[in-house]
């Protein structure tokens, strides 16, 4: 079952979340401060994180540069803070989406679920084999119906992929 951290001070708020993402297959475990939030995230590893940014004690900013230093678990922001400015520190942290108050918990639900989607799709992409290069014949029909193929070489090295595009020297294309 996927585990949703919510940390939120607001007890009513935190319980209507709880509500709608057990309602909605998850299992919520909730905090309501921000040390309290770091040690359930650092004992549960949750699926996702749900952030509220004005928190007692430690606020959800620090919260998320913590978690961020180590983990690459999804955060979404869920505070009243609406200016544009607290929207893009917020991003800047590696907050993966920001939701202000108030707003409709459905849309909560709707959100996670989402996140959770992208963040899998990602996963799913990414599945390589390390310290391998792994090559792909692309056809590509042009004008005339010749057609012309490179390869794309998925290079992993130090945790990162890129692809280098070697196409043949035009002399050798037919057409």
């Amino acid at each position: 079952m996927t585990t949703v951290l919510i940390i939120e001070d607001e007890i009513n708020l935190n319980k209507i979340l709880s509500d709608y993402l057990e309602h909605n297959g998850f299992k919520p475990i909730s905090a309501h401060t921000g040390g309290e939030g770091l040690r359930l995230w650092q004992e549960a590893r949750p699926d996702l994180i749900l952030l509220d940014l004005n928190l007692p004690g430690m606020d959800g900013l620090d919260v998320a540069r913590t978690i961020r230093k180590t983990s690459r678990t999804p955060i979404i922001m869920v505070t009243a803070r609406q200016e544009e400015l607290d929207r893009l520190i917020g991003l800047e942290l590696g907050a993966d989406d920001y939701i202000s108050k108030p707003f409709s918990p459905r849309e909560v639900v709707a959100r996670v679920k989402a996140v959770l989607r992208r963040r899998k799709n990602q996963a799913q992409s990414k599945k390589t084999l390390p310290g391998k290069n792994h090559e792909i014949a692309f056809n590509r029909a042009q004008k005339g119906d010749s057609l012309h193929s490179f390869k794309a070489i998925k290079q992993i090295g130090n945790g990162v992929s890129d692809w280098i595009f070697h196409l043949p020297p035009p002399s050798t294309y037919q057409g």
